[in-house]
């Protein structure tokens, strides 16, 4: 992981913080956050999070969580 992608991450994270307890409800729930506005957008996969997303900032990298969970996607075993 490179310094960018920390500082992304460090910012995603605080974004998350602040607006996890308008969060309560969607647990499991894709969140695309756009890290200069703060604005975010949920989706029932990654892809429509992305979508809903790129309406509000068509040319804005986001960042991807997972609605109560650590990581935005799993790759082989999900962790218990």
């Amino acid at each position: 992981m490179d310094s960018n992608t920390d500082e992304a991450e460090k910012i995603a994270d605080e974004i998350y913080k602040h607006i996890e307890p308008q969060l309560k409800g969607k647990f499991g729930k894709f969140i695309a956050i756009e890290l200069e506005s703060g604005d975010y957008a949920l989706g029932d996969t990654l892809e429509e999070a992305c979508e809903e997303s790129r309406k509000m900032h068509p040319a804005k990298e986001v960042f991807v969580k997972r609605v109560g969970m650590r990581a935005a996607i799993f790759i082989g075993a999900m962790p218990s």
